[in-house]
This record gives structure tokens, C-alpha cells and sequence, in this order.
């Protein structure tokens, strides 16, 4: 017995001496601290991360995987010091877009630019122009943007064929590893053109990897197969009977996880393979940023978390590499962002490949509501209840400070919990909905413009927690869903001078949920979600375009995708309808069910094909074109938004927040910290500038973000 807790306390020291040892390696920035996944899964590439080696991926082109593959073995790289060259199988001819891209700022424009190459407006789609292609564009440029070793060459000829084409690549290839001989070479390619063996297939005798090896002789030549459990792809031909398009596709057991296995004996062409678990197709990034409506679309497992003490404010310059420093342009005009998609139009935001830290930049006392936080040109707007009168606010986005405030009504019953829009310009203007109904316009400097009673004169029907619909502005028109039972269901307000433009009452009751702006099939139109039925007019005079009953209470926004897709995200499950016209004919219909998300407030967003949203306390994935759950998580109640292909995720009742990666195959949380303190908050989170806006119904705070 005396032994054992000798041994006992030995190894308690052991054990006190390592946590000592880590604490020290975490506060003062050695990476060494603690293994990441990344050095698990591409761990067996370590004895090969050597310059002059070139690591050929072959994969079935039109996953979301294998691109994401791509930029994580970047980072990877990187991160171990060697500098990069990523070669794609992308057209040479497309070389001064995408090399333009990559030395622009990464704007949404940016990428609109990059996109608008032959290869990418090709008829003939086969799953390399995919959004997941053009998204790993936009990660390289990023790295890029911070100045890493990194550089993107591009390796197809357009109109090659055959074994003209393996050559034309296998040349290509050559001459750029030839022109950086000490860095680490990573190649994506179909798998045909990746193999080490000849008889590749499809008329390819000798394929581009094999002629690489055979064109420098001084460099090691490693390829690996992409391969997975089975799911989806988008792919031309041999998967499918006829045309491009949605595969599914079969896979082995032995890939359900992500890991390298690398042998030095060839087997099948290949020195092994790059196991990726369940693939997801990944459509053709032509096919979700050619339409107006797609430019709305994010602008392109159980475990419990315990509540961690609150962050301290920070000084000025606390973060390293703060995001609001070299990035902070964007604007977060509206409830539920500039085109009301909970979706930040904006890139850059948080590393990749590097630890995201946040801090809390400030935080202050705020009275009662529920009102998210618009921002526009350096002032964060919101409704709070203080005093028992309703306020609406204006603060300094950079320290919290009150700019102004402007008397809305006395208090009621219900605290605010519509968010105002905001207008810039000479003629700018907050538009603010109060529980009872009342509208109001107010100046950006403070001052009050027009004001209507909605109850009083146009017959609005509060909800049982008040009117908590927000205004949307469409040119020069204030709409709101006033609700009323008689006529004046959707109401449009001339912004400057408040008078009634157009009032309809297609629909008979109002919703806690509000307007949004769209373009289907061409035309613009306003969606209005009623407790009765969804249905769509026309902007300038507010003419019916089509209808939908049957769907349930709404009381969120609805939500646009691809193809004339709307999501409908509701207390009782989700809906997802598809809208079309043909000729001059409106219809609409139901694509499928869900139970996947239904008991909570929270707004739903959407990334390459996943749809994120809660599940009770479950932060959860689904698929949008079926309704099938990929995972779900146990965060508790809270809602979200998305902000650079990462989930924004507020807890309702711990003011907890994270960041979490926007992946279809799994969980994975990227950063916490403890924002607000107490109180419920059902107020969606807000980005502008390279700050997160979050608030209860007692504290407002604003989240730096950084990395290191």
C-alpha cells in the first residue's frame, strides 16, 4: 500500500510537472503545446514534407472535401516552414484571373471577377469549376494575404486531350517546381491524371504523374488517392448515365475517418490514400453567384460545454493580428445582415491554419430587449427599455460610448425586439418598429423625421410579445408586415416622406418573422412570411406574384438558395419550397420535411449545399437538397450567424460564444469566450468591420478578433 501512493504521488508530480510545462508553452505562443488534429491526420506526411517533393492528390472531382483538403495540407505546410506551391487543374488561359484574385483583397467583387473566366461559365461541368474549387481559391489567397511562402500555379490546357493533355500538365508541373526548388509541391488532380503506373485508362496510356517523376528525376513524386466512406459528388459521365450532375457514390468502410496512409511501394498507381470520410457534392460555383437572388446566399455527437468565467475587457492592441486593423470594411445594415441571410459578405476573417483568438474590445449596461445590433459607418443601432421608456440607440462601435438616443415610446408590456434598418447617405435614416406598432424615422444625428401608428391607423395586430418584425428598405420604400386583418397586411412607406405607397392583404393574419428581398427567375420580389401563408409581390406596387398556405406558423425569415429554393426554418420542423415560373406562371412546391430543426429562435444559414441551424439545444447540420441530418451538437439554446465560412454561435442563456467551422461532415469548434455574463438574449449576433456585436437583455459587447 505504501508503494502505491509512493507511486501515486509520483506520478502526480509527473502529471503537476507536464501541466506546468504545458501552461508555460500555451501563454507564451509555442505551437508545440498540444498536438492539433492537423498534425494527427497528416502525420505520416511529415517524412516526406521535404523541398522538391511534389504530392499528387488524385480525386473525384465535384466533392467538398478534396479542395478542403487542399487548403488544409497548405496551412499544414506552412505552418512547418516550408514554402508552398499549390498547382491545379485549372486552364492555363484562366492564369491572369485568378492570379488577379489572388493579389486582390478578396472581396465578393473580387471573386465575382475570377468567376467570370470561360472555365468557369462552361456548359460543360464536371465538378472542377465547383464552388468547393473556387472556395479553395479564396483560402490560398488568404494565406497569401498574410504574407505566407505560397503561390498558385495553374496547370491545364483548354482543348488538349488525351495523352497531349497528361503531357501539356506534366509540363506545366515541371516547370513550376523547376522554378522553386525548395519548396513542398502539392498538386489536385482527377485521379487518372495522379496515378505512378501506366494503363491509367480513358485513353491515357502514360499519365501526368508518372511523366512528372519521369521529367525530374531529383524530386520525389508521392501520389495519393482521394478516397472516402461513399456520398455525393457532382461529376460528368461514368458515375452517371448521361449528362453532369449529383452522383452518389459508393466507398469502403476502411475511410470513414480522416487519415493518410502512405506506403513507399506503389499499389494500383497510387502510395496510398487520403481517406476524407463522407463526401459532399459540391455544385459549380457558376451555378450560386450567377443570379441576383444567389448573391443573398452567405456571398459566397453530443457533448455539453460548461460556462467559462467572462473575459476581461481588452486594451487597445491586447490581440495579435486583430482583424478590425487590416480589414475592416462591411456593414451589417438590417436584422439578419445586408441581404438578410445571417451571412457577412466579407473574407479574411479568421485564419486558417493559425489559432483564432477573440477578446472583448468593450461591453456596457443596456436596458431590456431583444433588438440585434445594426451597424453603418461606425455606429451600432439598437432598441432597448430603460427608464420605463423605449429607446432607440446609437453607440461608437469602437468603444461603446453613447453617441445619441431617441425616445420612442413609453414602455409596455413587451421589450423591443424588432432591429431598426438603416439607410446612409445625405438623406440617411433609422426606421425603428416598436412593440405597439409605432414607426418611426429618425436621423442618423438623432433627430426625429415622420412617425406612423400602425394600430391606430391601419389596423396592426400585435402578437402576443408584440410587433417583432423589423423593416426592410427596397429602393425608396419602408415595407413592413403591419398584419392588419383588413387590408393592410404588407405596407410600403415612402422612406422620405412616410406616406403610404402601397398596401395589400394577400394574407390575413402578420408573423413575428419579416419581409426579405429576393430575386427569383429574374424578377425582384419581396417574400412575406404570414402566420397563414408565405407569398411574393411585386416592389412597386405590391401585385401578388404567388402564394403558398399550408406551411404552418412562421416566425422566421425565410431563408433563399440556389434554383429558386426558399428554406423555411420553424417551430415544428423545417419546409423547403422551390419556386418557378414558367411562361408567365408562378408556381411553387414543396421539396421536403424536416424534423431536423425545429424548437428554438434561432435564424437558419446556409454554405455549399449544409444547412446550420438548431435543433432544440443542438447545433445542427443538414443537407439542403434532402432534409438529412449530417450532425448535430449540444451548445445549449442559441442562435447564429455566418461570417467567413464560419459559424457565429451566441448562447441564449450563457452569453457563451463560438466560433465554429461551416463543414458538412462535422463538428468543429475553433474558438470560445465568455462575452455576457447574465441575463436571456435572444438577439441574433452581428458583424461589421472585424467585430462581433452581440447583446442581452442587460449587457451589449463588442468581440476583437485576431489570430496568432
Amino acid at each position: 500500500m505504501s508503494s502505491m501512493r509512493t507511486g501515486m504521488r509520483a506520478r502526480r508530480r509527473t502529471l503537476f510537472g507536464v501541466v506546468l510545462l504545458t501552461t508555460f508553452l500555451v501563454v507564451f505562443g509555442c505551437r508545440a503545446a498540444t498536438p492539433s488534429k492537423e498534425n494527427t491526420v497528416f502525420s505520416p506526411l511529415e517524412r516526406v514534407l521535404k523541398p522538391r517533393t511534389v504530392l499528387v492528390l488524385g480525386e473525384i472531382h465535384g466533392t467538398v472535401e478534396a479542395p478542403a483538403m487542399v487548403s488544409r495540407i497548405a496551412a499544414w505546410a506552412l505552418d512547418r516552414g516550408q514554402s508552398v506551391t499549390v498547382a491545379l487543374e485549372i486552364p492555363r488561359e484562366e492564369e491572369a484571373l485568378v492570379t488577379g484574385f489572388l493579389a486582390s483583397a478578396g472581396t465578393l467583387v473580387d471573386r465575382q471577377a475570377f468567376l467570370a473566366g470561360p472555365f468557369w461559365q462552361s456548359g460543360y461541368q464536371d465538378g472542377r469549376a465547383s464552388e468547393a474549387m473556387a472556395t479553395l481559391l479564396q483560402d490560398l489567397q488568404r494565406l497569401m494575404a498574410s504574407g505566407e511562402p505560397l503561390r498558385v500555379v495553374l496547370i491545364d490546357q483548354r482543348g488538349a486531350r488525351g495523352e497531349d493533355r497528361e503531357q501539356a500538365m506534366a509540363d506545366a508541373l515541371a516547370a513550376a517546381v523547376s522554378s522553386a526548388p525548395e519548396g513542398f509541391t502539392i498538386s489536385l488532380v482527377g485521379n487518372l491524371h495522379a496515378q505512378l503506373a501506366r494503363g491509367a485508362g480513358h485513353g491515357v496510356d502514360e499519365p501526368m504523374a508518372l511523366r512528372i517523376a519521369e521529367l525530374l528525376p531529383n524530386s520525389r513524386v508521392i501520389a495519393l488517392e482521394v478516397a472516402s466512406s461513399g456520398g455525393t459528388a457532382w461529376v460528368c459521365g461514368g458515375h452517371r448515365t448521361s449528362g453532369c450532375g449529383l452522383s452518389a457514390l459508393g466507398g469502403g468502410e476502411i475511410h470513414r475517418t480522416e487519415r493518410v496512409s502512405l506506403d513507399v511501394q506503389l499499389v494500383g498507381g497510387f502510395h496510398g490514400s487520403l481517406s476524407v470520410g463522407t463526401i459532399h457534392a459540391s455544385p459549380p460555383a457558376v451555378e450560386i453567384h450567377r443570379t441576383p437572388e444567389a448573391m443573398t446566399i452567405a456571398t459566397w455527437i453530443d457533448t455539453t460545454h460548461t460556462t467559462a468565467p467572462a473575459a476581461p475587457t481588452l486594451s487597445a492592441g491586447t490581440l495579435q493580428n486583430p482583424v478590425s486593423k487590416v480589414n475592416p470594411a462591411g456593414d451589417w445594415p438590417q436584422w439578419m445582415g445586408p441581404h438578410r441571410t445571417g451571412a457577412a459578405t466579407v473574407s479574411g476573417v479568421f485564419p486558417r491554419g493559425k489559432q483564432i483568438e477573440l477578446g472583448v474590445s468593450w461591453r456596457t449596461g443596456i436596458g431590456g430587449g431583444f433588438s440585434s445590433v445594426s451597424i453603418v459607418g461606425g455606429t451600432a443601432y439598437t432598441l432597448a427599455e430603460e427608464s420605463e421608456e423605449e429607446w432607440l440607440l446609437a453607440l461608437d462601435v469602437h468603444d461603446g460610448s453613447e453617441n445619441w438616443r431617441t425616445r420612442l415610446d413609453a414602455a409596455g408590456h413587451d421589450t423591443p425586439a424588432s432591429t431598426p434598418a438603416v439607410v446612409q447617405g445625405s438623406n440617411g435614416a433609422v426606421f425603428a418598429l416598436n412593440p405597439r406598432g409605432k414607426l418611426h424615422a429618425i436621423a442618423t444625428d438623432g433627430s426625429p423625421l415622420w412617425s406612423r401608428d400602425l394600430q391606430e391607423s391601419l389596423g396592426a395586430v400585435p402578437h402576443s410579445y408584440g410587433m417583432s418584425t423589423s423593416p426592410l428598405i427596397v429602393d425608396d420604400l419602408v415595407t413592413v408586415l403591419v398584419g392588419g386583418q383588413d387590408k393592410h397586411n404588407l405596407v410600403a412607406f415612402h422612406k422620405t416622406s412616410g406616406e403610404i405607397e402601397w398596401s395589400v392583404a394577400h394574407a390575413k393574419w402578420g408573423s413575428y418573422a419579416s419581409p426579405t428581398l429576393l430575386t427569383i427567375a429574374g424578377e425582384r420580389q419581396i417574400v412575406a412570411p404570414a402566420d397563414d401563408r408565405l407569398y411574393a409581390v411585386r416592389p412597386d406596387d405590391g401585385s401578388l406574384l404567388w402564394s403558398i398556405d399550408s406551411l404552418g406558423e412562421m416566425d422566421r425569415i425565410p431563408l433563399p438558395l440556389p434554383r429558386g429554393r426558399l428554406f423555411l426554418a420553424q417551430e415544428a420542423g423545417a419546409v423547403m419550397l422551390r419556386v418557378n415560373r414558367e411562361d408567365v406562371k408562378w408556381q411553387v412546391e414543396e421539396v421536403w420535411r424536416s424534423d431536423s430543426l425545429q424548437h428554438s429562435y434561432s435564424p437558419a444559414v446556409h454554405l455549399d449545399g449544409a444547412i446550420y441551424g438548431f435543433d432544440g439545444p443542438f447545433l445542427t447540420s443538414i443537407d439542403a437538397a434532402t432534409g438529412e441530418m449530417h450532425w448535430r451538437h449540444k451548445t445549449g439554446d442559441a442562435t447564429l450567424i455566418l461570417v467567413d465560412r464560419h459559424l457565429v454561435v451566441l448562447g441564449t442563456m450563457s452569453g457563451l460564444l463560438r466560433i465554429v467551422e461551416a463543414r458538412p461532415d462535422r463538428f468543429e469548434e475553433r474558438a470560445t469566450i465568455q462575452v455576457l455574463t447574465g441575463g436571456e438574449g435572444y438577439a441574433a449576433p452581428s458583424y461589421a468591420g472585424g467585430r462581433i456585436f452581440v447583446r442581452n437583455k442587460q449587457e451589449i459587447a463588442a468581440v476583437e478578433i485576431g489570430s496568432r
